[in-house]
């Protein structure tokens, strides 16, 4: 570590990189089968319900959170905390909406996450490629 100025200059080799990546990989790449049973469930559920409207595959279609939880018949705040984990793991993402209206989102992840882990895999290659 350096001083530069008003500044800290910390010099990082790749090996520390990866490092901090691995460390990461279990919060940042979850799959659909790290999440719990039931909140596996819920997103699911979305995913058929938005199939089933959108036969030919719309997958940037955007919900309301109560007009799904109808959709659904889920309890109202179990669903709530559901939403809240599938966009905490980024399975979900908001697309509109404020808190005293509610929130629209729209499903990210239709493939299990493999993209992101392919993401994932591809990044630590190239680390060490440096």
């Amino acid at each position: 570590m350096t001083k530069d100025g008003n500044r800290l200059v910390v010099e990082v080799q790749p090996n520390h990189i990866q490092i901090a990546l691995e460390l990461f990989q279990d919060i940042w790449f979850k799959t659909e089968k790290d999440l719990s049973f039931k909140v596996s469930g819920t997103l699911m559920g979305i995913k058929d319900v938005i199939s089933k409207a959108f036969p030919n595959g719309n997958k940037n279609y955007e919900f309301n959170v109560k007009d799904m939880r109808k959709s659904l018949r889920a309890v109202s705040s179990t669903f709530a905390k559901h939403i809240n984990t599938l966009y905490d793991y980024n399975k979900l993402e908001r697309t509109g909406g404020t808190k005293n209206t509610g929130f629209t989102y729209k499903v990210v992840s239709w493939n299990d996450g493999d993209s992101s882990v392919k993401r994932f895999q591809e990044l630590i290659k190239t680390i060490n490629s440096l």
